[in-house]
This record gives C-alpha cells, sequence and structure tokens, in this order.
C-alpha cells in the first residue's frame, strides 16, 4: 500500500538531497513544489501506521467496512486537526 507513495519520495527527495533541486519540479514543472514536498515525507509513515491498524481491526472485527471507517475517520481527524504527524 506504501509502496507507490515510496516510489514518489524517492523521486521527489533524492534530486533534493543531491542539491538538484525538488525531483517533482525537474519533472512536471513547479506545481507540486512547495506543500507537496514537506507533507508527503509526512504521509509516507501515516499510510504505514493506517494500513497496520486497518489490517488489525479487520482480523479483531472481520468487517472491511470497519476498518475503512476507522482509518478514514483518524485522516480526517489528522487533517482537520492541522497537524499530519501520527
Amino acid at each position: 500500500m506504501a509502496g507507490g507513495i515510496f516510489l514518489v519520495c524517492l523521486i521527489q527527495y533524492v534530486p533534493f538531497f543531491m542539491n538538484i533541486g525538488p525531483g517533482a519540479d525537474l519533472l512536471f514543472g513547479a506545481t507540486f513544489g512547495g506543500p507537496f514536498m514537506s507533507l508527503l515525507l509526512i504521509f509516507f509513515p501515516q499510510i504505514i501506521v493506517l494500513s497496520v491498524l486497518c489490517a488489525a481491526i479487520y482480523r479483531k472485527t472481520g468487517h472491511v467496512y470497519v476498518s475503512g471507517m476507522t482509518a478514514g475517520l483518524i485522516s480526517c481527524w489528522i487533517i482537520a486537526g492541522g497537524s499530519p504527524f501520527i
């Protein structure tokens, strides 16, 4: 589940840490530069934690809707709270 986000992180941050520039700016233009770049590193661990939480809740309850709703509520709570940290 987090493999695609990890790939985007590599495309974005490898050129950035090599002092070439943000990868999305180099590939797509300056549209994805500012807030996208700072939120991406925080979004990756959030996806991993929510994936593990969804799997655990599904195994405990046996209902995919309970685990999906729980992960959705936690994601909305994080974004609405103004902090992307888990």
